[in-house]
């Protein structure tokens, strides 16, 4: 068997569809919060803001990427540049 190395894409899609139900909750949060922002916002605020109005920790974080990937591709959000993230464990990413 060859060594098989999935795909960006196919790897969020792989958590998108582990975690429906997360990822339908948490993307519904995520257009109506993004309406109502006049200014830039990182994945880091989004993630605030939605654990702030009491949302639930998803059980497979990785579901914030993928929020982000569908935000863009549906074009409601456009990349303006990049910034160090607070969280941890993220490594500054």
């Amino acid at each position: 068997m060859e060594n098989y190395q999935e795909t960006k894409d196919e790897a969020i899609d792989r958590v998108t569809y582990a975690n429906k139900q997360d990822y339908h909750k948490i993307f519904s949060f995520a257009q109506d919060w993004i309406r109502n922002q006049f200014r830039q916002f990182s994945c880091d605020d989004l993630k605030d803001a939605y654990f702030g109005s009491g949302g639930d920790i998803p059980s497979e974080p990785r579901v914030f990427g993928a929020i982000f990937r569908d935000l863009s591709k549906e074009k409601l959000i456009f990349p303006l540049g990049y910034t160090i993230s607070k969280n941890k464990i993220n490594k500054k990413k």
